[in-house]
């Protein structure tokens, strides 16, 4: 999410789906995602 597109976004959640991608916001280090990616 921190660098990709919303594209990429909804190519990785259709891949993995919702509940491991919202497992990866969980659990992600600080510092991983800036302003723009939370806001995804």
């Amino acid at each position: 999410m921190t660098y990709g597109t919303i594209e990429d976004v909804l190519a990785v959640q259709n891949v993995a789906g919702w509940s491991a991608f919202r497992e990866a916001l969980e659990h992600a280090p600080p510092g991983v995602f800036d302003a723009r990616s939370w806001a995804y």
